[in-house]
């Protein structure tokens, strides 16, 4: 038994070197999505080599960034910088396009943060777990604790943190 409770405890214990290293392919994976989604929403056409192009370095930007500088708010603002710039000169698009290249993956991931904490908050007070990182950069959380009986559910991000108990 107190060899599952060794495995629980490695296994739940916060690691942030696990976690510098496991989210630089995490990061050239988010510039590839974000490149897709906005290229195809804003119909831009692109070739080959400048989506490699692309991906390559808002992904090791985005890799370097996150091992070197511990701020995440400076982290940011580098990152919101570099995007639209990144896309007006690899896409040869305009600066309008370049800021909505921005602006459209920000509003999705938004939505569907809301939309999965609020199915996320009603269904992991009855479950038991106890914590679900849900955003890969670590600012979303939802956190399981029972209290006398209370299951309490704990949704915390940037933008809210809300508390449902269940009974």
């Amino acid at each position: 038994m107190e060899i599952f409770q060794s495995i629980w405890t490695a296994l739940t214990t916060p690691n942030e070197f696990l976690t510098n290293i496991l989210s630089i392919p995490l990061a050239f994976l988010d510039a590839f999505v974000c490149m897709i989604l906005f290229t195809t929403i804003l119909n831009i056409t692109t070739t080959r080599k400048q989506r490699l192009l692309y991906v390559l370095i808002f992904g090791t930007f985005t890799s370097l960034t996150n091992l070197i500088i511990s701020n995440s708010f400076i982290i940011l603002l580098l990152s919101v910088i570099l995007w639209p710039v990144l896309v007006i000169l690899i896409f040869k698009t305009s600066i309008l396009k370049g800021i909505l290249a921005e602006i459209i993956p920000y509003i999705l991931s938004l939505c569907l943060e809301l939309f999965i904490t609020k199915l996320l908050c009603n269904q992991t007070c009855q479950s038991e777990m106890r914590q679900h990182r849900l955003y890969g950069d670590g600012s979303f959380y939802v956190s399981y604790m029972n209290y006398n009986r209370t299951y309490v559910c704990v949704c915390q991000s940037e933008i809210f943190s809300k508390t449902i108990s269940v009974h």
